[in-house]
């Protein structure tokens, strides 16, 4: 669950479900549901398909003017086999999702859409990470843009992701939000899964 801020009478807050049938701008835009969900242009059907985890989830919005109550933006998923939703808006305008994507098989990696139009319309990426010293990363969370750059935290993961054992937090970064290196281990701890991120005023 993910909250955006959208000046002072809009917010909106990001989700995922289990898949048994969340973006920017306060908006229910009818022109648009048939857009929904956003389609992976690479989408890969894995043999066997997992019996639990993020293949079973989905990707949702709902907006708030008061940040208590919330009404779900549509009725249709945003995306589908996506997990742990977090978004980042550039200086430029631009909504960027970032999930946890088992669309594109396994291992699960970093997906993204984006939105160029305050949240009416999403396309599928591209967005990647590299680098990797971890064979998957998970949970992310963005912080920035911030001098032109973008973080991105997350679990960074070599064993079963909900071992007990020492969790590390890494973070990436990148220029332009979409393509990410990572940059170091900034946090261990045992059992840590989904980071978040807050600014205190200072780095």
């Amino acid at each position: 669950m993910y909250i955006h801020l959208m000046g002072t009478t809009c917010r909106r807050l990001y989700f995922f479900i289990l898949l048994a049938s969340t973006s920017i701008g306060c908006h229910k835009d009818s022109a648009t549901m048939s857009a929904f969900p956003v389609k992976n242009p690479a989408e890969v059907v894995t043999s066997p398909l997992p019996a639990t985890g993020p293949y079973y989830h989905t990707l949702r919005t709902a907006s708030s003017t008061d940040g208590l109550i919330w009404t779900d933006d549509r009725t249709t998923d945003l995306a589908l086999h996506v997990s742990v939703p977090s978004v980042a808006e550039m200086d430029d305008g631009t909504i960027i999702i970032y999930f946890v994507d088992f669309s594109s098989g396994a291992p699960e990696k970093l997906g993204c859409v984006i939105s160029r139009d305050g949240g009416k319309t999403y396309t599928w990426g591209p967005c990647s990470l590299e680098g990797l010293t971890s064979n998957k990363a998970v949970d992310f969370a963005p912080f920035g843009p911030l001098n032109n750059t973008t973080q991105l935290y997350f679990y960074a993961s070599s064993q079963d992701v909900n071992s007990t054992g020492l969790h590390n937090i890494d973070v990436a970064e990148s220029n332009d939000g979409r393509l990410f290196t990572r940059k170091s281990t900034v946090f261990t701890y045992p059992g840590l899964v989904d980071p978040d991120v807050f600014y205190n005023g200072s780095l």
